[in-house]
């Protein structure tokens, strides 16, 4: 038998999932300007993580434009992971938001009473979009092999983020959210550098007004670190060389790196 005292706790926990959700009040930290330079930096932030894996210093050639180029090609993921949690969302949070109807009158009035309620969004619809979110971020972790304490770390900052943005102060969700962002930059950034160490890509590359190529898919100590809007960045494992070749003007230079 369920004691009483159970049930009023049960009642009283489905009253609050199925009541209307309330945002804490406060000026948002983020503007749109402020969000594009926010995603700007972390653009270049990732292409200098990734290029410092292979001892080059980014800002020598450093062009605004990257960054945008970056986080296009980082996107897709994402939005395709996005896309498929959407048709979850789709068809449960209609299904949350009908229970809603069965709410005491009294409480359906204080809501509709309360400026800061939002109309027809509940608490449980927040919190399946929240988990749905979460979901999607493993899911984007586990595809990129991140370790297992990398995604717990990530994933328990992710948490504290969404609780801070929607119970807590929302500016300090918003700061910690772009500390996960700038964390899964990094770490995704010496993931890739690491793959390309592994499988060196080499590929047929011509300059424009050149005829000799830098890099020929049959070389078999050259191989392609990266490629900006303005240089290709070739490394010669044989030599410990790195050439960077201007794609504007065919100039070339070149480092030692151990």
């Amino acid at each position: 038998m369920i004691s009483e005292n159970l049930r009023k706790k049960i009642r009283k926990v489905d009253s609050d999932l199925n009541s209307a959700y309330k945002p804490i009040a406060g000026k948002p930290l983020l503007q749109i300007a402020s969000l594009t330079f926010i995603a700007t930096l972390l653009g270049l932030f990732y292409i200098w993580e990734y290029l410092n894996m292979f001892k080059v210093d980014y800002f020598e050639y450093f062009e605004v434009k990257d960054s945008f180029k970056i986080l296009y090609q980082n996107a897709m993921p994402i939005i395709y992971v996005g896309s498929l949690l959407s048709l979850f969302l789709w068809i449960l949070v209609p299904a949350i938001l009908k229970n809603k109807n069965v709410q005491p009158d009294d409480q359906q009035v204080e809501e509709q009473t309360d400026p800061k309620a939002i109309k027809g969004i509940t608490n449980a619809a927040v919190i399946i979009t929240v988990i749905l979110g979460l979901c999607g971020f493993w899911v984007l972790l586990s595809a990129y092999k991140f370790e297992l304490l990398q995604t717990i770390i990530l994933l328990v900052f992710a948490t504290a983020a969404c609780y801070l943005y929607f119970k807590g102060p929302k500016n300090l969700g918003v700061v910690a959210a772009i500390i996960i962002a700038f964390l899964y930059a990094e770490v995704r950034a010496r993931k890739d550098a690491e793959l390309t160490m592994k499988l060196k890509p080499r590929k047929d590359i011509t300059l424009s007004g050149q005829q000799k190529p830098i890099l020929k898919k049959e070389d078999t100590t050259r191989y392609q670190i990266f490629r900006t809007s303005g240089y290709y960045f070739i490394k010669d494992d044989l030599q410990k060389m790195i050439f960077v070749y201007s794609r504007t003007n065919g100039e070339m230079n070149s480092f030692y790196v151990e």
